[in-house]
């Protein structure tokens, strides 16, 4: 795929995820999130928000740096995956949890590892 489309599809997830942490900080109510998680929550995704941003900007400017990117965002959105599963209590929270897992996550670390092994092995 193209730097730059793959560029954009990082900011585009980014962009989506700086309106989710706009949510949870404003109407945590709505987000699912307990409370008194609200803050811990947008600490792990601020440094999510931060990985792919990193990754945006590398993946079109500087790419012999961008698979080092893709594979730090991936193992944080993988943890983030992992974390929201643990600590979810059973029942609606978890079946969220898991949706978020299945629907965004899993593909979003999937897409990235697949770049970061594709690029490793690519000469700029």
């Amino acid at each position: 795929m193209h730097r730059k489309a793959v560029s954009i599809a990082a900011a585009t997830a980014a962009a989506g995820l700086a309106g989710w942490m706009g949510i949870m900080a404003c109407f945590p109510e709505h987000s699912g999130v307990r409370p008194q998680h609200v803050g811990k929550w947008l600490l792990v995704d601020t440094i999510e928000f931060t990985a792919l941003m990193g990754f945006a900007n590398t993946a079109n400017l500087r790419p012999r740096h961008a698979a080092k990117w893709a594979t730090g965002a991936a193992v944080i959105i993988a943890g983030d995956a992992l974390l929201d599963l643990v600590t979810s209590r059973a029942g609606r929270e978890r079946r969220q949890a898991a949706l978020m897992a299945a629907i965004v996550e899993i593909p979003s670390v999937a897409g990235l590892s697949t770049w970061a092994v594709h690029h490793r092995r690519a000469r700029y």
